[in-house]
């Protein structure tokens, strides 16, 4: 539990001119403080040259900041799954003290967010479910200037709305079993097939230790799914 949002941006992990791969990050709580500058993470903070990939975040339930924050032009998250979090209000110095709710389940005005996706994930005081990217969904308050940017995705899938042209709205159907906690992506879902091939992904392998690459293109996330059609015979 993180109690001292003034020194501490991350309740997680804090990733900074380094590499978090691989991982589980979950159960996370971060408390409010007054006076605090944010925004802040209750999952994963990303800044300098870090770099965030292959990880699954899950159950950020405390409602204060963004599951993960991305901050930094060299600072980048590739290949993520986040679900089950709920996103909630920072606070920004902006000549006075103020609160507010936009702070977005993965949040980046600045870096790059690539072949990522945020499922099962909500909002403190906002209706719907979540779009991780788009600045019009902070309309509702005088904080959007401090919004995601949409150009930062890449790739990306969301419930509720796409984040920018080249992104995926994604639903329950998309996943092997979003209800028991599988999200390796289906075949024939939005989130096979359709990512951005990364340098290097020839030797990569997923959360699970599978290779990427299993079909005409790396799949959004952090699993790699088998394409349609493929047929594993085991002895």
């Amino acid at each position: 539990v993180a109690d001292n949002m003034m020194a501490v941006q991350s309740a997680g992990a804090l990733v900074q001119n380094g590499l978090l791969t691989h991982s589980v990050i979950e159960d996370c709580t971060m408390r409010s403080v007054a006076g605090s500058n944010g925004p802040r993470a209750q999952g994963v903070f990303v800044e300098g040259k870090g770099r965030l990939e292959n990880c699954l975040v899950r159950n950020m339930k405390s409602g204060v900041g963004a599951a993960v924050v991305v901050s930094g032009a060299e600072a980048s998250i590739k290949n993520c799954t986040v679900v089950d979090c709920v996103a909630g209000k920072w606070i920004q110095n902006r000549g006075t003290w103020c609160e507010t709710n936009a702070c977005s389940v993965v949040h980046a005005s600045s870096g790059s967010v690539v072949n990522t996706v945020a499922y099962q994930a909500s909002r403190v005081a906002f209706t719907g479910c979540l779009s991780i990217g788009t600045s019009t969904e902070f309309a509702a308050t005088d904080e959007a200037a401090f919004g995601p940017t949409a150009s930062c995705f890449t790739t990306c899938a969301c419930e509720g709305e796409a984040i920018n042209e080249g992104s995926f709205v994604v639903t329950a159907k998309d996943f092997k079993d979003a209800a028991g906690g599988n999200f390796t992506p289906q075949a024939s879902g939005v989130l096979s097939n359709r990512g951005t091939d990364i340098p290097g992904w020839e030797t990569l392998v997923d959360l699970k230790g599978s290779r990427r690459h299993q079909g005409k293109a790396i799949d959004i996330g952090c699993y790699e799914g088998l394409p349609a059609g493929l047929i594993v015979v085991v002895r």
